[in-house]
């Protein structure tokens, strides 16, 4: 009966563990990724992990700073591979030491739980340095940042209280100019048969003056001076530019973009009458 129970009954509820394979951590196989680093430094800590078994492995392999996880990552090895692994790191000013150790395992091609012949690193000790003092020139660029950050910050109510005060008077200014000129078109037409009345009346009295046929013919800057002179045609040029101006007065955009065209030519006017004078003197 003894002999029962110890050749079925304990090898059911303990299972035989797996042979520890031909695998792990290289020799000196940790590092940091340079030397002279100062505290607040980024740096990756790099470890070589191998694999001379026949067998394939996956594993957790774990970073450590003092003892202490700093982060963790997933590892596959097939049979003959090797791999650099990292992970990174903040520098903290003092003496430390830096080391990786492998998790748990598995075999790939069966799928049991294994164990590796090197599973751990040895530590590597790492000095880092409080970072230097700054130079006067970073002290001073510092001090500039600062006070143009605090003025800035401090400013930026009073920027945005002008710039919405100055909108909405621009935007009082548009429509009240959309609406002005919108009257001014509706206007117009109301206009016209009046305007015709008069054409009417005026071409009846030119009819009876009118000259013999051996006068004089007009001159090519009489007729002009006539056509300029003409209230008819002021008027429909006049009717032209106030719909193009409505047209761009009703579209914000277009607005905007009018107005922001005018600032810029008179600042170009005002550059080119400002040279103008500087060479006269």
């Amino acid at each position: 009966m003894v002999f029962f129970l110890f050749q079925f009954a304990i090898p059911a509820r303990f299972p035989i563990i797996a042979a520890e394979l031909s695998a792990g951590f290289a020799p000196n196989s940790v590092w940091i990724s340079r030397t002279n680093v100062t505290d607040g430094d980024s740096v990756n800590i790099f470890t070589v992990i191998y694999n001379s078994s026949d067998e394939g492995v996956t594993g957790e392999l774990v970073f450590t700073i003092d003892g202490k996880t700093i982060g963790t990552k997933n590892f596959a090895l097939l049979s003959g591979e090797t791999k650099i692994e990292s992970f990174p790191w903040t520098a903290e000013q003092g003496k430390h030491t830096v080391s990786a150790k492998i998790g748990k395992t598995l075999n790939t091609n069966t799928g049991a739980t294994t164990a590796l012949l090197y599973q751990t690193t040895t530590s590597v000790a790492v000095d880092i340095l409080s970072p230097p003092p700054p130079s006067k020139t970073t002290k001073t660029l510092n001090l500039v940042a600062s006070t143009l950050e605090t003025a800035v910050s401090s400013s930026t109510p009073i920027i945005l209280n002008a710039l919405e005060s100055l909108y909405n008077t621009t935007e009082s200014f548009r429509t009240e100019l959309k609406s002005s000129l919108e009257k001014q078109i509706e206007e117009e037409p109301q206009k016209e048969p009046e305007k015709q009345t008069e054409k009417l009346i005026e071409n009846n009295g030119k009819a009876e003056n009118t000259r013999t046929a051996n006068s004089e013919q007009k001159t090519s800057s009489e007729i002009q001076s006539e056509t300029t002179n003409n209230p008819e045609f002021l008027g429909a040029a006049q009717r032209q530019a106030a719909a193009v101006l409505l047209s761009v007065v009703s579209s914000k955009p277009l607005f905007y973009i009018a107005l922001g065209l005018s600032f810029l030519f008179i600042l170009f006017l005002l550059r080119t009458f400002i040279k103008s004078r500087r060479k006269r003197f």
